[in-house]
C-alpha cells in the first residue's frame, strides 16, 4: 500500500478554475482550496511561453446579461436559454433588431500586438448572419460568420497598435432581425484561438507553471510592482538611449508572438539603452529582461544613482546566447536615493545587435514573475491558497504534513516565508517556514497561545531550490525531515486543534512563499521516522 493511500488531502497542481484548486483527494470537493489574487498574472505554459493567466482577457464570458457587457441599439440578452457546448445550460440568446449596429460589448485593456476573439454561436433554427468586430486606437476592423443550427466557435484576429480594445458581437451589414445562441466568448493574445477558459472576474486564477519542464507547479508569489513602464516597447520615449538604432517588433518573444525589440549598437561611444525610475532609499531591488543575442554575446549592466550623481553598479556583464534567457541583478539603494536610471547596457566592447523584451524593476531581493506595464506601472496582487473548516481532515491529537516545494527567494530579513501551516488562529497552529534572517527551514508550533515549538532556524537546512519536507506532530513527539534526513526533533510540545490548511502562503501568519508547491499532502496519523524517510526523499 502506498503512503498516499492514508493521506487525508493530497493536493497536486493539475485541476483548477477560477477561485479554486482541485483537491486529488478527497475527490468530493470537500478538500478544494480557494484561491485568490485579486489580479491578473503570469506564468510559463506547459509549451514553455510566457503567458496572462488566465489566458482569456474577457471578463464574465459565459454571463452576456452582465454589466461586463454593454448593449446598443435594441439589442437584447436572455440568460441560461439552451445547452451550452460543455452540457450545461448556461448559454444565452442574443436578439438582434432590425440595426446593423444592433450589438453587445465589452471593452479592455490589452497589450498592442496580435490578439484573437472568439465565441460559440449556433441558432434555433435556420441560419443567422452574424459579425465579429473590434475596435482599436488605430481603428476597427471586422469579418461576418453564418452561424447554424449546430454549434461553432468562430473566430478573428488582428494587430492591435494600442492598448484600449472593444469587442464586439454585432448584427449583419443588412441589419436583419433574429438571433442566435452564444457562449463563451474569449479574447487572447496572439494570431489564432487558444482552448477556451471561462471567467467571471478572471482575477483569481491559479497559476500553473512550468517553469523548467516537466509537470505543473502551483506558483505562489508575494505581492510585487513592475516600476518599469513600457515593459515591452523600447522604441517608446520612455526609453532614453544613445549610441543605438531600435527596431520594433523584431522577434518573437518569449510570450509566442513578434513584438521583441531588436537593438543595435551603432558606435562604441558611450551606447546605452535606459530608463529612469523612483525609487526608495536604503532598499534592495531586482532588475530583470529577456534577451537572446543576435551578435553580441555580453551585455554590461548598470544602475545610476541619480540623486548621488553616482554608479550604484556598472559594467555589470550577463553573458546572452541565442536562446532567451532573463538578465537579473540584485542590488540596495544608498541612503538618500530617490530616483535612479536603470541601463539594460550600458557601454559595449564591441558593434552588434541583441534581442530584448520584459523589463521589469521590482522592489525584493530576487525577481518574481514577469508584469507586463505600457504607461504606467503595475501590481500583481499575493497569491492565496487555503482551505478553512476542515477539522475532519487534519488531525487533531496527531498528524503528518508535507510539502514538495521550490523556493526562489534568497533570505529576506524580517520574514517568515510560508511553506505550509495548519492552524485555527494565531495562538493555535503548526508551521514550515523559512527562517525571516537565513533560507534556513524554521518549524513552529504554539498552542492555546502558548509556543511548543520554536526551532528559529534549522542550522545548515538552506532551503533555496527544490525539497521535499515533512512535519510529524504527537504529543511529546514531534519531527521534521527534509529531503529523507531527520534534521530536528522536539520531545516536549503539545498539539493544537487545526481547522484549516494554508498551502505557500497564511493569511494567519500574514507570510507568503516566493515560489512554487508541487504537491501538498495531509496524514491524520503521525508517520513513523521510517515513512517520513521515504516519504521526503528526493
Amino acid at each position: 500500500m502506498s503512503l498516499y493511500d492514508d493521506a487525508s488531502l493530497i493536493m497536486y497542481p493539475s485541476g483548477y478554475k477560477e477561485d479554486k484548486i482541485y483537491s486529488l483527494k478527497p475527490t468530493d470537493g470537500s478538500g478544494d482550496l480557494t484561491f485568490s489574487r485579486a489580479s491578473t498574472a503570469t506564468r510559463v505554459n506547459a509549451d514553455g511561453l510566457i503567458e496572462e493567466v488566465p489566458v482569456n482577457k474577457l471578463t464574465y464570458s459565459e454571463q452576456f446579461d452582465n454589466a461586463a457587457w454593454g448593449v446598443l441599439n435594441s439589442a437584447s440578452v436572455t440568460a441560461n436559454t439552451t445547452t451550452a457546448p460543455n452540457g450545461t445550460t448556461t448559454a444565452d440568446t442574443l436578439s438582434f433588431s432590425a440595426n446593423p449596429s444592433s450589438t453587445i460589448y465589452q471593452s479592455i485593456t490589452v497589450p498592442a500586438g496580435q490578439t484573437t476573439l472568439s465565441v460559440y454561436a449556433k441558432t434555433a433554427s435556420g441560419t443567422k448572419q452574424f459579425r465579429l468586430r473590434i475596435d482599436t486606437p488605430s481603428g476597427n476592423s471586422s469579418s461576418d460568420f453564418t452561424a447554424t443550427t449546430e454549434w461553432q466557435r468562430f473566430d478573428f484576429s488582428l494587430t492591435t497598435t494600442g492598448t484600449g480594445v472593444t469587442f464586439y458581437i454585432i448584427n449583419d451589414n443588412a441589419g436583419t432581425a433574429g438571433s442566435i445562441f452564444i457562449w463563451g466568448a474569449q479574447l487572447n493574445s496572439g494570431s489564432t484561438a487558444k482552448p477556451y477558459f471561462p471567467t467571471t472576474d478572471r482575477l483569481n486564477v491559479p497559476r500553473i507553471d512550468y517553469t523548467g519542464g516537466g509537470c505543473g507547479k502551483l506558483l505562489l508569489e508575494p505581492q510585487r510592482t513592475n516600476l518599469v513602464t513600457y515593459s515591452e516597447s523600447f522604441d517608446n520615449a520612455a526609453w532614453e538611449y544613445g549610441g543605438i538604432t531600435k527596431t520594433a517588433n523584431a522577434a518573437i518573444s518569449p510570450d509566442g508572438t513578434s513584438n521583441a525589440d531588436k537593438i543595435e549598437i551603432t558606435t562604441l561611444v558611450t551606447p546605452n539603452l535606459r530608463q529612469s525610475i523612483l525609487v526608495t532609499q536604503s532598499t534592495n531591488y531586482t532588475f530583470s529582461f529577456y534577451a537572446k543575442s543576435s551578435e553580441l554575446s555580453v551585455l554590461k549592466l548598470a544602475v545610476y544613482n541619480l540623486n548621488g550623481a553616482a554608479f550604484i553598479f556598472e559594467n555589470t556583464e550577463k553573458p546572452i546566447n541565442d536562446e532567451w534567457s532573463r538578465v537579473t541583478v540584485s542590488f540596495a539603494t544608498p541612503s538618500g536615493c530617490s530616483s535612479i536610471r536603470v541601463f539594460i547596457f550600458r557601454n559595449s566592447d564591441s558593434l552588434g545587435s541583441f534581442y530584448v523584451w520584459g523589463a521589469q524593476l521590482e522592489e525584493g531581493s530576487y525577481a518574481t514573475s514577469y508584469i507586463p506595464t505600457a504607461s504606467a506601472t503595475a501590481t500583481r496582487i499575493k497569491d492565496s491558497a487555503s482551505k478553512t473548516g476542515i477539522s475532519s481532515l487534519i488531525g487533531q491529537t496527531e498528524g503528518t504534513m508535507f510539502a514538495e516545494f521550490t523556493y526562489n527567494g534568497v533570505g529576506n530579513t524580517g520574514v517568515y516565508e510560508v511553506i505550509l501551516v495548519i492552524g485555527t488562529n494565531t495562538s493555535n497552529l503548526i508551521a514550515l517556514n523559512k527562517n525571516n534572517t537565513t533560507s534556513e527551514l524554521y518549524a513552529y508550533a504554539i498552542n492555546g497561545g502558548v509556543i511548543q515549538v520554536n526551532s528559529v532556524g534549522i542550522a545548515g537546512t538552506n532551503i533555496i531550490g527544490t525539497h521535499k519536507v515533512a512535519l510529524a506532530y504527537k504529543l511529546n513527539d514531534y519531527a521534521v525531515y527534509l529531503d529523507g534526513v531527520k534534521v530536528f526533533t522536539d520531545t516536549i510540545a503539545s498539539v493544537p486543534t487545526c481547522s484549516s490548511v494554508y498551502v505557500g502562503q497564511s493569511e494567519v501568519l500574514a507570510q507568503q512563499l516566493g515560489g512554487t508547491i508541487n504537491q501538498a499532502i495531509l496524514f491524520k496519523t503521525r508517520l513513523s521516522n521510517a515513512e517520513l524517510a521515504t516519504l521526503t526523499t528526493l
